[in-house]
């Protein structure tokens, strides 16, 4: 079991001290077990300028894991260089959202060949739950949703996107599982529950990441959070894509800002 990690917020929608940047976006950087993790990029080099200020070498990265192929989680990818990324085949599936009754592609700037031929990036493809270290889980294959608003164009025609391409990460710590979460679109509780099932530990510690509630209303939000609460989850660090109004029916539950700077260790 692992009793030291530490995870830095470097790209986020928002901060508490003013001399970080913030964006649309999402990218932490996990250090645990003698590895240096960069989960997701953030919709620019947002993540790159943050780690500056922190004093963060990002050239120390032992490899990058993507959680989708959205552009606010993948955007800054181009900007790194010599690196192994791990990412589920479907992640470069053309994805779109639709606004205004139009598609707005929403995934990756360049393809998978400009990323290998001008990045030198390295792209290990998981379609089953990898271990990168006997702690330290990749676990992709939830139980498939859709929303609405997301699509994929497969031979110019559009169908919605059931996010095949998800990955979360889980960490087995002397504490409890910790599971980080990039927008948790195959939504929160079955990416748990898939958490409990693999690791077959049914304590977790700590739940950070995106949790992809801000659109839901009152009703669906108080649903959701009554069943989180079943977990007595220690810790819940929430950002980007989580909403507000989750925080007032969890229960008592430690809950977190998980903002651009802020670091969670344990």
């Amino acid at each position: 079991m692992i009793d030291n990690l530490k995870i830095t917020v470097l790209s986020e929608n928002n901060t508490k001290k003013d001399t970080f940047l913030t964006e649309h976006g999402l990218s932490l950087l996990i250090e645990v077990a003698g590895k240096k993790i960069l989960f997701d990029t953030g919709a620019s080099d947002c993540f790159i300028k943050n780690a500056k200020q922190l004093d963060i070498n990002l050239n120390s990265i032992d490899c990058i894991v993507l959680s989708h192929g959205h552009y606010d989680h993948v955007g800054g990818l181009h900007h790194l260089r010599n690196k192994k990324v791990f990412v589920h085949p479907h992640i470069f599936n053309q994805k779109y959202k639709l606004e205004n009754s139009k598609y707005k592609a929403i995934g990756f700037e360049f393809s998978k060949s400009y990323y290998e031929n001008n990045n030198n990036l390295d792209f290990i493809e998981i379609s089953e739950n990898t271990n990168i270290d006997p702690e330290i889980k990749l676990i992709v294959n939830f139980k498939k949703t859709k929303n609405d608003r997301f699509f994929i164009r497969n031979k110019n025609i559009y169908v919605q996107d059931s996010f095949t391409d998800e990955v979360a990460i889980t960490i087995k710590t002397t504490q409890g599982l910790v599971v980080i979460t990039g927008c948790s679109h195959s939504g929160i509780i079955n990416i748990l529950e898939e958490a409990i099932n693999v690791n077959e530990e049914s304590n977790i510690y700590a739940l950070l990441g995106g949790l992809h509630l801000s659109s839901l209303d009152e009703l669906k939000t108080k649903e959701i959070a009554n069943k989180i609460n079943r977990y007595n989850i220690k810790n819940i660090g929430i950002n980007h894509c989580t909403g507000n109004k989750l925080v007032k029916y969890l229960r008592d539950e430690k809950i977190i800002q998980f903002n651009c700077g802020d670091l969670y260790e344990i």
